[in-house]
């Protein structure tokens, strides 16, 4: 069998990047579980909460059930699912919204200008991992 070089190229991606690849996903959800797990242990809480309905908040405090994002640009979904953790818990939502470049301040900006207007109950803190 006689294979062409696109195939061999293919073959060979297979065989060296796939598991790179996946070892990278490992790395990059065991340190957002140690962002998480640092947060809210140096603010009280409890990580992977189980809430009423099976789901699980990502730190529970005394006054608020917190969602975590590591993915600044998700900012309008995390304002959802922290009003959802609200409507669970009879507290107040939370959101943790980590950024890593100075660029990725505008989506603080904008949840808090949203959270501000509607008056909605949510409290934020925002992390900043990168050298100012």
């Amino acid at each position: 069998m006689q294979y062409t070089k696109l195939t061999l190229f293919y073959i060979f991606l297979l065989i060296f990047w796939v598991p790179f690849i996946k070892t990278a996903d490992a790395r990059k959800s065991s340190l957002e579980k140690w962002l998480q797990d640092k947060w809210c242990r140096e603010h009280k809480g409890t990580t992977n909460a189980k809430l009423n309905d099976s789901s699980r908040c990502d730190c529970l405090t005394w006054k608020n059930g917190i969602k975590i994002q590591f993915k600044p640009e998700n900012w309008m979904d995390t304002l959802g699912t922290a009003m959802n953790y609200s409507m669970r818990t009879g507290l107040r939502g939370g959101i943790v919204l980590i950024i890593n470049e100075k660029k990725e301040k505008s989506y603080w900006i904008r949840l808090k200008t949203t959270i501000k207007y509607h008056e909605l109950p949510i409290d934020i803190w925002l992390w900043e991992r990168y050298k100012k």
